[in-house]
């Protein structure tokens, strides 16, 4: 099986980050903070294309709360009734099993197996029920989700600031999020190749 290094790409990314490059802390993107650092994200954009965001500790501990509720969920095995009670539908949401995710290349299927969730299954609006019966599992995804949207929404009040243009500019346009989705992802350990098509 191929893995994801020897496929066809243009620009791979490897190695760490270099100490010169932009970096800022999550809680600037709230409050008062945000009409401080907006030059300086600015100048980022402006010299590097990109900047980093630290997360604070709050919002760590929650990535790392869904992290250990996805090592949970993924250890299921695929047979098993809850898994495949919420096996991925029309609606692209629910459990997506290994090789039925197109890989970066034509013609091939990604070993990875996911969990996909959109607004509608974080706000209880959606028509089916894509939530694994793991008792508190929705909700440790739901405030993964919540401290991701509000920081998104401060990052796009900052970018608007240093845009020149209305601080809510970018917010109001990205206001529905009616085709958000959160994919939770597991790349296995690489098992042995069971055809060329499947991408590690």
């Amino acid at each position: 099986m191929p893995d994801t290094i020897s496929l066809n790409q243009s620009d791979p990314v490897a190695g760490k980050a270099d100490v010169g490059l932009p970096v800022f802390n999550a809680v600037d993107f709230e409050g008062d903070r945000k009409h401080v650092i907006a030059n300086q994200v600015r100048d980022a954009c402006q010299e590097f294309g990109f900047f980093y965001i630290d997360l604070d500790g709050p919002q760590q501990t929650a990535v790392n709360k869904a992290l250990a509720e996805m090592s949970r969920f993924f250890a299921i095995p695929d047979d098993d009734p809850m898994k495949q009670r919420i096996k991925q539908g029309a609606d692209d949401t629910g459990w997506v099993p290994r090789y039925t995710e197109p890989a970066y290349q034509p013609g091939t299927v990604s070993s990875l197996e996911a969990f996909d969730c959109d607004r509608n299954d974080i706000d209880g609006q959606a028509e089916r029920s894509v939530w694994p019966g793991l008792p508190g599992f929705r909700d440790v995804v739901a405030e993964c989700w919540s401290n991701y949207t509000k920081l998104g929404s401060g990052i796009l009040d900052v970018l608007g600031r240093a845009a020149g243009v209305s601080p809510d500019f970018f917010v109001t346009q990205c206001a529905s999020q009616e085709l958000n989705t959160m994919w939770l992802l597991h790349y296995a350990a690489t098992s042995p190749q069971e055809s060329a098509s499947q991408v590690s």
